[in-house]
Protein backbone atom coordinates (compact mmCIF):
# COMPACT_ATOMS: atom_id res chain seq x y z
CA UNK A 1 0.00 0.00 0.00
CA UNK A 2 0.97 1.97 -1.36
CA UNK A 3 -3.26 3.41 -1.51
CA UNK A 4 -5.59 7.58 -0.15
CA UNK A 5 -5.13 8.00 -1.29
CA UNK A 6 -3.29 8.52 -2.94
CA UNK A 7 -2.44 7.96 -1.49
CA UNK A 8 -1.24 7.32 -2.63
CA UNK A 9 -0.44 4.14 -2.48
CA UNK A 10 5.92 4.41 -1.38
CA UNK A 11 8.88 2.23 -0.19
CA UNK A 12 10.72 2.65 3.13
CA UNK A 13 14.50 3.14 3.20
CA UNK A 14 16.28 1.22 5.90
CA UNK A 15 18.92 3.12 7.87
CA UNK A 16 22.44 1.80 7.47
CA UNK A 17 24.14 0.95 10.70
CA UNK A 18 27.49 2.67 11.05
CA UNK A 19 30.34 0.55 12.28
CA UNK A 20 32.80 2.43 14.45
CA UNK A 21 36.27 1.14 15.20
CA UNK A 22 37.84 2.26 18.40
CA UNK A 23 41.61 2.68 18.43
CA UNK A 24 43.64 1.53 21.45
CA UNK A 25 45.10 4.17 23.74
CA UNK A 26 48.86 4.42 23.78
CA UNK A 27 49.96 2.38 26.80
CA UNK A 28 53.21 4.38 27.09
CA UNK A 29 51.56 7.80 27.28
CA UNK A 30 52.76 9.99 30.18
CA UNK A 31 50.53 12.47 32.06
CA UNK A 32 52.10 15.15 34.26
CA UNK A 33 49.16 17.49 34.95
CA UNK A 34 49.02 16.66 38.71
CA UNK A 35 51.42 15.23 41.24
CA UNK A 36 51.14 11.48 41.79
CA UNK A 37 48.98 10.22 44.66
CA UNK A 38 49.03 7.00 46.58
CA UNK A 39 46.90 4.08 45.30
CA UNK A 40 44.42 4.12 48.24
CA UNK A 41 43.59 7.79 47.70
CA UNK A 42 43.05 7.23 43.97
CA UNK A 43 40.75 4.23 44.59
CA UNK A 44 38.68 6.18 47.13
CA UNK A 45 38.19 9.10 44.76
CA UNK A 46 37.23 6.77 41.92
CA UNK A 47 34.71 4.95 44.10
CA UNK A 48 33.06 8.19 45.22
CA UNK A 49 32.89 9.47 41.65
CA UNK A 50 31.31 6.24 40.41
CA UNK A 51 28.68 6.33 43.17
CA UNK A 52 27.90 9.99 42.38
CA UNK A 53 27.55 9.23 38.68
CA UNK A 54 25.21 6.30 39.38
CA UNK A 55 23.03 8.40 41.73
CA UNK A 56 22.84 11.33 39.30
CA UNK A 57 22.00 9.02 36.40
CA UNK A 58 19.31 7.31 38.48
CA UNK A 59 17.59 10.55 39.47
CA UNK A 60 17.84 12.00 35.96
CA UNK A 61 16.32 8.80 34.59
CA UNK A 62 13.51 8.94 37.15
CA UNK A 63 12.86 12.58 36.26
CA UNK A 64 12.80 11.88 32.51
CA UNK A 65 10.59 8.84 33.06
CA UNK A 66 8.12 10.88 35.10
CA UNK A 67 7.75 13.34 32.22
CA UNK A 68 7.32 10.46 29.74
CA UNK A 69 4.78 8.69 31.93
CA UNK A 70 2.79 11.89 32.30
CA UNK A 71 2.54 12.14 28.51
CA UNK A 72 2.12 8.56 27.38
CA UNK A 73 0.67 6.54 30.24
CA UNK A 74 -2.65 8.41 30.09
CA UNK A 75 -3.93 5.87 27.55
CA UNK A 76 -2.95 2.97 29.81
CA UNK A 77 -4.81 4.60 32.69
CA UNK A 78 -7.90 5.11 30.53
CA UNK A 79 -7.91 1.45 29.45
CA UNK A 80 -7.44 0.24 33.03
CA UNK A 81 -10.25 2.42 34.38
CA UNK A 82 -12.63 1.41 31.57
CA UNK A 83 -11.86 -2.24 32.19
CA UNK A 84 -12.61 -1.84 35.92
CA UNK A 85 -15.71 0.36 35.83
CA UNK A 86 -17.33 0.66 32.38
CA UNK A 87 -20.72 -1.00 31.91
CA UNK A 88 -19.63 -1.76 28.33
CA UNK A 89 -16.72 -3.94 29.41
CA UNK A 90 -17.02 -7.42 27.92
CA UNK A 91 -14.35 -9.92 28.92
CA UNK A 92 -14.85 -12.12 25.86
CA UNK A 93 -14.35 -9.32 23.33
CA UNK A 94 -12.07 -7.05 25.36
CA UNK A 95 -8.83 -7.81 23.50
CA UNK A 96 -10.40 -6.95 20.13
CA UNK A 97 -11.97 -3.81 21.59
CA UNK A 98 -8.63 -2.67 23.02
CA UNK A 99 -7.01 -3.12 19.61
CA UNK A 100 -9.72 -0.99 18.04
CA UNK A 101 -9.44 1.68 20.76
CA UNK A 102 -5.68 1.91 20.24
CA UNK A 103 -6.11 2.37 16.47
CA UNK A 104 -8.75 5.06 17.00
CA UNK A 105 -6.69 6.86 19.65
CA UNK A 106 -3.51 6.91 17.61
CA UNK A 107 -5.40 7.97 14.47
CA UNK A 108 -6.95 10.89 16.36
CA UNK A 109 -3.50 11.83 17.63
CA UNK A 110 -2.04 11.81 14.10
CA UNK A 111 -4.95 13.77 12.67
CA UNK A 112 -4.35 16.58 15.14
CA UNK A 113 -1.76 17.80 12.64
CA UNK A 114 -2.25 15.54 9.61
CA UNK A 115 -5.67 14.97 8.01
CA UNK A 116 -4.20 12.01 6.11
CA UNK A 117 -2.63 10.34 9.16
CA UNK A 118 -3.84 6.94 10.36
CA UNK A 119 -2.67 4.14 12.58
CA UNK A 120 -3.01 1.01 10.47
CA UNK A 121 -4.10 -2.21 12.15
CA UNK A 122 -2.00 -5.31 11.38
CA UNK A 123 -4.59 -6.38 8.78
CA UNK A 124 -4.59 -2.94 7.10
CA UNK A 125 -0.80 -2.75 7.16
CA UNK A 126 -0.49 -6.21 5.60
CA UNK A 127 -3.00 -5.44 2.85
CA UNK A 128 -1.30 -2.11 2.12
CA UNK A 129 2.15 -3.62 1.71
CA UNK A 130 1.01 -6.82 -0.03
CA UNK A 131 -2.08 -6.06 -2.15
CA UNK A 132 -3.34 -9.34 -3.55
CA UNK A 133 -5.96 -10.63 -5.97
CA UNK A 134 -9.37 -10.91 -4.31
CA UNK A 135 -11.14 -14.25 -4.67
CA UNK A 136 -14.21 -13.44 -2.58
CA UNK A 137 -17.12 -11.29 -3.85
CA UNK A 138 -16.68 -7.67 -2.81
CA UNK A 139 -18.48 -4.37 -3.12
CA UNK A 140 -15.33 -2.87 -4.69
CA UNK A 141 -14.50 -0.47 -1.88
CA UNK A 142 -11.31 0.09 0.09
CA UNK A 143 -11.92 1.61 3.53
CA UNK A 144 -9.89 3.24 6.26
CA UNK A 145 -11.40 2.92 9.73
CA UNK A 146 -11.60 6.32 11.45
CA UNK A 147 -13.24 7.60 14.61
CA UNK A 148 -16.06 9.16 12.58
CA UNK A 149 -16.78 6.21 10.28
CA UNK A 150 -15.29 4.28 7.37
CA UNK A 151 -13.49 6.61 4.98
CA UNK A 152 -13.66 5.44 1.34
CA UNK A 153 -10.13 5.69 -0.03
CA UNK A 154 -10.66 3.78 -3.28
CA UNK A 155 -13.53 2.49 -5.43
CA UNK A 156 -12.80 -0.23 -7.96
CA UNK A 157 -13.75 0.72 -11.49
CA UNK A 158 -16.75 -1.29 -12.72
CA UNK A 159 -17.72 -2.56 -9.25
CA UNK A 160 -21.09 -2.27 -7.57
CA UNK A 161 -19.76 0.69 -5.61
CA UNK A 162 -18.66 2.39 -8.84
CA UNK A 163 -22.11 1.94 -10.36
CA UNK A 164 -23.86 3.08 -7.18
CA UNK A 165 -22.46 6.60 -7.31
CA UNK A 166 -20.34 6.34 -4.16
CA UNK A 167 -17.31 8.60 -4.29
CA UNK A 168 -13.79 8.55 -2.90
CA UNK A 169 -13.81 10.73 0.21
CA UNK A 170 -17.30 9.66 1.32
CA UNK A 171 -17.46 8.57 4.96
CA UNK A 172 -19.80 5.66 5.70
CA UNK A 173 -21.34 6.03 9.16
CA UNK A 174 -24.20 3.50 9.09
CA UNK A 175 -25.00 0.27 7.22
CA UNK A 176 -28.51 -1.17 6.77
CA UNK A 177 -29.35 -4.58 5.35
CA UNK A 178 -32.59 -6.54 5.21
CA UNK A 179 -32.71 -9.07 8.04
CA UNK A 180 -29.92 -7.41 10.03
CA UNK A 181 -29.79 -4.79 12.75
CA UNK A 182 -28.37 -1.47 11.57
CA UNK A 183 -24.63 -1.14 12.23
CA UNK A 184 -23.16 2.18 13.35
CA UNK A 185 -19.54 2.12 12.14
CA UNK A 186 -18.47 4.58 14.82
CA UNK A 187 -19.23 2.14 17.64
CA UNK A 188 -19.75 -1.34 16.12
CA UNK A 189 -17.39 -4.25 16.69
CA UNK A 190 -15.33 -5.63 13.78
CA UNK A 191 -17.41 -8.83 13.92
CA UNK A 192 -20.70 -6.95 13.50
CA UNK A 193 -19.30 -5.00 10.55
CA UNK A 194 -17.95 -8.15 8.90
CA UNK A 195 -21.29 -9.92 9.33
CA UNK A 196 -23.42 -7.21 7.74
CA UNK A 197 -21.01 -6.88 4.78
CA UNK A 198 -20.82 -10.65 4.21
CA UNK A 199 -22.64 -12.46 1.41
CA UNK A 200 -22.29 -13.64 -2.16
CA UNK A 201 -22.97 -12.00 -5.51
CA UNK A 202 -26.17 -9.87 -5.60
CA UNK A 203 -26.02 -9.10 -1.86
CA UNK A 204 -27.17 -5.50 -1.30
CA UNK A 205 -26.64 -3.06 1.55
CA UNK A 206 -27.59 0.57 2.14
CA UNK A 207 -24.84 2.96 3.21
CA UNK A 208 -25.55 6.18 5.07
CA UNK A 209 -22.65 8.39 4.02
CA UNK A 210 -21.38 11.86 4.76
CA UNK A 211 -20.17 13.53 1.57
CA UNK A 212 -18.10 16.69 1.56
CA UNK A 213 -15.90 16.27 4.64
CA UNK A 214 -12.88 16.39 2.35
CA UNK A 215 -13.93 19.84 1.12
CA UNK A 216 -14.18 21.02 4.71
CA UNK A 217 -10.58 19.89 5.19
CA UNK A 218 -9.71 22.16 2.25
CA UNK A 219 -11.68 25.02 3.89
CA UNK A 220 -14.51 25.03 1.37
CA UNK A 221 -17.93 23.51 0.84
CA UNK A 222 -20.29 21.79 3.26
CA UNK A 223 -21.16 18.12 3.94
CA UNK A 224 -24.28 16.24 2.81
CA UNK A 225 -25.83 13.08 4.27
CA UNK A 226 -26.90 10.56 1.62
CA UNK A 227 -28.29 7.02 1.44
CA UNK A 228 -26.64 4.88 -1.23
CA UNK A 229 -27.56 1.29 -2.16
CA UNK A 230 -24.60 -0.93 -3.15
CA UNK A 231 -24.72 -4.45 -4.62
CA UNK A 232 -21.99 -7.05 -5.00
CA UNK A 233 -21.52 -7.83 -8.69
CA UNK A 234 -18.98 -9.63 -10.85
CA UNK A 235 -16.52 -7.17 -12.37
CA UNK A 236 -13.00 -6.89 -13.70
CA UNK A 237 -10.91 -4.81 -11.29
CA UNK A 238 -8.75 -3.23 -14.00
CA UNK A 239 -6.32 -0.42 -13.31
CA UNK A 240 -6.59 0.58 -16.98
CA UNK A 241 -9.39 0.34 -19.55
CA UNK A 242 -9.26 1.35 -23.21
CA UNK A 243 -11.56 2.10 -26.13
CA UNK A 244 -10.15 2.33 -29.64
CA UNK A 245 -13.48 1.71 -31.40
CA UNK A 246 -16.45 -0.51 -30.61
CA UNK A 247 -14.58 -3.60 -31.77
CA UNK A 248 -11.33 -2.69 -30.01
CA UNK A 249 -12.11 -2.27 -26.33
CA UNK A 250 -11.72 -4.21 -23.09
CA UNK A 251 -14.86 -2.61 -21.60
CA UNK A 252 -17.44 -5.38 -21.81
CA UNK A 253 -20.07 -3.95 -19.46
CA UNK A 254 -22.76 -2.25 -21.56
CA UNK A 255 -23.87 -0.07 -18.64
CA UNK A 256 -20.36 1.33 -18.22
CA UNK A 257 -19.93 1.88 -21.96
CA UNK A 258 -23.19 3.85 -22.00
CA UNK A 259 -22.09 5.79 -18.93
CA UNK A 260 -18.76 6.76 -20.50
CA UNK A 261 -20.38 7.92 -23.80
CA UNK A 262 -17.49 6.74 -26.00
CA UNK A 263 -19.45 6.00 -29.18
CA UNK A 264 -18.70 9.53 -30.39
CA UNK A 265 -15.08 8.43 -30.98
CA UNK A 266 -15.97 5.67 -33.48
CA UNK A 267 -14.50 6.28 -36.92
CA UNK A 268 -12.00 8.90 -35.68
CA UNK A 269 -8.26 8.81 -35.03
CA UNK A 270 -8.88 9.45 -31.32
CA UNK A 271 -8.36 6.68 -28.77
CA UNK A 272 -9.46 6.61 -25.14
CA UNK A 273 -7.67 5.24 -22.07
CA UNK A 274 -9.12 5.39 -18.57
CA UNK A 275 -6.48 5.21 -15.87
CA UNK A 276 -8.35 4.24 -12.71
CA UNK A 277 -5.51 4.22 -10.17
CA UNK A 278 -1.74 3.94 -9.82
CA UNK A 279 -1.44 0.54 -8.18
CA UNK A 280 0.00 -2.92 -8.35
CA UNK A 281 -1.30 -6.29 -7.23
CA UNK A 282 0.26 -9.67 -6.70
CA UNK A 283 0.25 -13.04 -4.99
CA UNK A 284 1.91 -13.93 -1.71
CA UNK A 285 2.89 -17.45 -0.74
CA UNK A 286 4.79 -17.56 2.53
CA UNK A 287 7.39 -14.81 2.44
CA UNK A 288 7.41 -14.68 -1.36
CA UNK A 289 5.41 -11.75 -2.83
CA UNK A 290 5.24 -11.55 -6.61
CA UNK A 291 3.69 -8.69 -8.58
CA UNK A 292 1.27 -10.11 -11.14
CA UNK A 293 0.04 -6.87 -12.74
CA UNK A 294 0.22 -3.12 -12.27
CA UNK A 295 -1.10 0.13 -13.68
CA UNK A 296 2.09 0.50 -15.69
CA UNK A 297 1.83 -3.03 -17.14
CA UNK A 298 -1.77 -2.50 -18.21
CA UNK A 299 -1.08 1.01 -19.53
CA UNK A 300 1.82 -0.30 -21.62
CA UNK A 301 -0.44 -2.99 -23.11
CA UNK A 302 -3.10 -0.40 -23.95
CA UNK A 303 -0.52 1.91 -25.56
CA UNK A 304 0.80 -0.95 -27.71
CA UNK A 305 -2.73 -1.53 -29.02
CA UNK A 306 -3.18 2.23 -29.48
CA UNK A 307 -0.06 2.38 -31.63
CA UNK A 308 -1.21 -0.56 -33.77
CA UNK A 309 -4.76 0.71 -34.16
CA UNK A 310 -3.78 4.22 -35.27
CA UNK A 311 -0.44 3.40 -36.97
CA UNK A 312 1.54 5.69 -34.67
CA UNK A 313 -0.39 8.84 -35.55
CA UNK A 314 -3.38 8.57 -33.22
CA UNK A 315 -4.55 11.11 -30.66
CA UNK A 316 -5.43 10.18 -27.10
CA UNK A 317 -7.99 11.07 -24.46
CA UNK A 318 -6.47 10.14 -21.08
CA UNK A 319 -9.25 9.96 -18.49
CA UNK A 320 -8.10 10.61 -14.90
CA UNK A 321 -11.54 11.38 -13.50
CA UNK A 322 -12.16 9.79 -10.07
CA UNK A 323 -8.53 8.59 -9.97
CA UNK A 324 -7.41 9.07 -6.34
CA UNK A 325 -3.72 8.50 -7.06
CA UNK A 326 -1.53 5.78 -5.58
CA UNK A 327 2.03 4.62 -6.15
CA UNK A 328 4.38 7.38 -7.33
CA UNK A 329 6.60 4.84 -9.08
CA UNK A 330 3.67 3.76 -11.25
CA UNK A 331 3.08 7.40 -12.24
CA UNK A 332 6.80 7.77 -12.95
CA UNK A 333 6.78 4.81 -15.34
CA UNK A 334 3.54 5.79 -17.09
CA UNK A 335 4.90 9.32 -17.64
CA UNK A 336 7.51 7.90 -20.02
CA UNK A 337 4.78 7.46 -22.67
CA UNK A 338 3.37 10.96 -22.25
CA UNK A 339 6.22 13.49 -21.98
CA UNK A 340 8.69 14.79 -24.55
CA UNK A 341 11.18 17.61 -25.00
CA UNK A 342 10.47 19.21 -28.39
CA UNK A 343 13.61 21.35 -28.17
CA UNK A 344 15.95 18.47 -27.32
CA UNK A 345 14.83 15.26 -29.01
CA UNK A 346 17.89 13.24 -27.91
CA UNK A 347 17.39 14.03 -24.22
CA UNK A 348 18.06 10.98 -22.03
CA UNK A 349 16.45 11.72 -18.65
CA UNK A 350 13.19 13.52 -17.91
CA UNK A 351 12.34 14.81 -14.45
CA UNK A 352 8.86 13.67 -13.36
CA UNK A 353 8.68 14.94 -9.79
CA UNK A 354 10.76 15.88 -6.75
CA UNK A 355 9.75 15.04 -3.18
CA UNK A 356 10.76 17.39 -0.37
CA UNK A 357 10.33 16.56 3.31
CA UNK A 358 10.92 18.46 6.53
CA UNK A 359 12.73 21.78 6.03
CA UNK A 360 12.47 21.24 2.24
CA UNK A 361 15.13 18.53 2.30
CA UNK A 362 14.96 16.56 -0.97
CA UNK A 363 13.78 13.02 -0.24
CA UNK A 364 13.46 11.69 -3.76
CA UNK A 365 13.99 12.63 -7.38
CA UNK A 366 11.91 10.66 -9.89
CA UNK A 367 13.08 10.62 -13.49
CA UNK A 368 12.26 8.55 -16.58
CA UNK A 369 13.19 8.11 -20.24
CA UNK A 370 10.71 9.17 -22.91
CA UNK A 371 9.17 6.77 -25.44
CA UNK A 372 6.64 9.41 -26.58
CA UNK A 373 7.88 9.47 -30.19
CA UNK A 374 7.19 5.74 -30.57
CA UNK A 375 3.46 6.26 -30.02
CA UNK A 376 2.69 9.80 -31.18
CA UNK A 377 3.56 12.04 -34.11
CA UNK A 378 6.09 14.30 -32.40
CA UNK A 379 6.17 16.72 -35.34
CA UNK A 380 2.43 17.35 -35.03
CA UNK A 381 2.69 17.41 -31.22
CA UNK A 382 5.25 20.25 -31.41
CA UNK A 383 2.54 22.65 -32.56
CA UNK A 384 -0.65 21.03 -31.24
CA UNK A 385 -1.11 18.75 -28.23
CA UNK A 386 -2.00 15.20 -29.25
CA UNK A 387 -3.32 14.31 -25.79
CA UNK A 388 -6.29 15.60 -23.80
CA UNK A 389 -6.35 14.83 -20.07
CA UNK A 390 -9.78 14.68 -18.39
CA UNK A 391 -10.08 15.41 -14.66
CA UNK A 392 -12.70 16.06 -12.02
CA UNK A 393 -12.63 17.09 -8.37
CA UNK A 394 -11.66 13.54 -7.33
CA UNK A 395 -8.55 13.41 -9.55
CA UNK A 396 -5.92 13.57 -6.85
CA UNK A 397 -2.34 13.05 -5.78
CA UNK A 398 -0.47 10.91 -8.34
CA UNK A 399 -3.10 11.88 -10.95
CA UNK A 400 -2.23 15.52 -10.39
CA UNK A 401 1.47 14.67 -10.35
CA UNK A 402 1.17 13.10 -13.82
CA UNK A 403 -0.99 15.94 -15.16
CA UNK A 404 1.40 18.58 -13.81
CA UNK A 405 4.36 16.81 -15.39
CA UNK A 406 2.61 16.70 -18.79
CA UNK A 407 1.59 20.35 -18.57
CA UNK A 408 5.18 21.37 -17.78
CA UNK A 409 6.41 19.50 -20.87
CA UNK A 410 3.50 20.92 -22.91
CA UNK A 411 2.32 17.55 -24.20
CA UNK A 412 -1.37 17.78 -23.23
CA UNK A 413 -4.45 19.97 -23.02
CA UNK A 414 -6.44 19.88 -19.79
CA UNK A 415 -10.24 19.48 -20.02
CA UNK A 416 -12.85 18.98 -17.30
CA UNK A 417 -12.95 20.54 -13.84
CA UNK A 418 -10.49 21.56 -11.13
CA UNK A 419 -8.60 18.66 -9.57
CA UNK A 420 -8.62 17.83 -5.86
CA UNK A 421 -5.44 19.68 -4.92
CA UNK A 422 -3.34 17.11 -3.07
CA UNK A 423 0.31 17.94 -3.51
CA UNK A 424 1.64 15.89 -0.62
CA UNK A 425 2.82 12.30 -0.30
CA UNK A 426 2.20 9.74 2.42
CA UNK A 427 4.06 6.62 3.40
CA UNK A 428 3.54 3.54 5.57
CA UNK A 429 6.00 2.85 8.37
CA UNK A 430 5.91 -0.39 10.40
CA UNK A 431 5.94 -0.17 14.21
CA UNK A 432 7.49 -2.60 16.66
CA UNK A 433 4.06 -3.70 17.85
CA UNK A 434 2.21 -6.68 16.43
CA UNK A 435 -1.30 -8.08 16.43
CA UNK A 436 -3.19 -11.06 15.03
CA UNK A 437 -5.83 -11.16 12.31
CA UNK A 438 -7.55 -13.63 10.01
CA UNK A 439 -6.32 -13.38 6.41
CA UNK A 440 -7.72 -14.96 3.26
CA UNK A 441 -5.08 -15.41 0.54
CA UNK A 442 -5.49 -15.37 -3.26
CA UNK A 443 -6.24 -19.11 -3.20
CA UNK A 444 -9.16 -18.59 -0.81
CA UNK A 445 -7.35 -20.13 2.16
CA UNK A 446 -7.89 -18.43 5.54
CA UNK A 447 -5.40 -18.49 8.40
CA UNK A 448 -4.36 -16.51 11.47
CA UNK A 449 -1.47 -14.13 10.82
CA UNK A 450 0.67 -11.97 13.07
CA UNK A 451 1.87 -8.66 11.65
CA UNK A 452 3.01 -5.18 12.63
CA UNK A 453 0.89 -2.15 13.25
CA UNK A 454 1.92 0.76 11.04
CA UNK A 455 1.52 4.50 10.68
CA UNK A 456 0.34 6.11 7.47
CA UNK A 457 1.24 9.76 7.46
CA UNK A 458 2.42 12.70 5.38
CA UNK A 459 6.17 12.87 4.85
CA UNK A 460 6.73 15.07 1.79
CA UNK A 461 5.44 17.59 -0.73
CA UNK A 462 5.84 16.83 -4.41
CA UNK A 463 6.92 19.35 -7.01
CA UNK A 464 6.51 19.33 -10.79
CA UNK A 465 9.54 19.57 -13.11
CA UNK A 466 9.07 23.37 -13.11
CA UNK A 467 9.01 23.44 -9.30
CA UNK A 468 5.26 23.88 -8.74
CA UNK A 469 3.32 22.46 -5.79
CA UNK A 470 -0.48 22.54 -6.08
CA UNK A 471 -1.52 21.39 -2.59
CA UNK A 472 -4.80 23.02 -1.64
CA UNK A 473 -5.08 24.53 -5.13
CA UNK A 474 -5.29 21.81 -7.78
CA UNK A 475 -5.18 22.28 -11.54
CA UNK A 476 -7.95 24.17 -13.32
CA UNK A 477 -8.45 23.96 -17.11
CA UNK A 478 -8.52 27.11 -19.19
CA UNK A 479 -11.92 28.78 -19.26
CA UNK A 480 -12.98 27.35 -22.62
CA UNK A 481 -12.09 23.81 -21.47
CA UNK A 482 -14.01 23.81 -18.17
CA UNK A 483 -16.81 21.22 -18.46
CA UNK A 484 -19.25 19.77 -15.93
CA UNK A 485 -17.78 16.27 -15.64
CA UNK A 486 -21.16 14.79 -14.72
CA UNK A 487 -22.15 15.42 -18.34
CA UNK A 488 -20.09 12.77 -20.10
CA UNK A 489 -21.49 13.66 -23.51
CA UNK A 490 -20.28 17.27 -23.18
CA UNK A 491 -16.95 16.14 -21.71
CA UNK A 492 -16.11 13.74 -24.56
CA UNK A 493 -17.35 16.23 -27.14
CA UNK A 494 -15.07 18.97 -25.81
CA UNK A 495 -12.06 16.62 -25.79
CA UNK A 496 -12.86 15.51 -29.34
CA UNK A 497 -13.19 19.13 -30.47
CA UNK A 498 -9.81 20.09 -28.96
CA UNK A 499 -8.02 17.18 -30.63
CA UNK A 500 -9.74 17.64 -33.97
CA UNK A 501 -8.96 21.36 -34.19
Amino acid sequence: MSNFYDDEYTKQNQNNQNNYQYGNLNANAQYYSTPPRNDRSIKTVRTVLIICIILVSFFLGMLANSFTRTKTSILDTVLQDVEKHSIYYDKETWDAIVDEMIVNAATSMLQTIDNYGFLLSPAQMYETLFPTVKTQPTYGISFLDTSIGYYIRHISYGSGAYKSGLMVGDVVVLINRTGYNAVDLRTASPTAISDILSGDIDTSVQFIVIRGLDTIMMDSGSPNVLEVSVTKISYEDNFVDYYFGQNKTDITDTDILNKLQLGALDGTDIGYIKLNSFDKIGTKIGDDYKITTSSYDQFKTAMTLFKTQYSGSGKLILDLTANPGGDIEQAQQIASFLIYDFSQANRKEYLVTTLKGQNDVVQGVYETQSVFSQYFDETAAATKAQIVVLTDKNSASASELLLGCMLDYNTCTHVGSTTYGKGIAQTCYPLNYTGKFMHTDFQGKTKLLTYNYGIYYTVAKYYTPNGNNIHGIGYTPSLQNIVDTRDRTALILRAKTVLAA
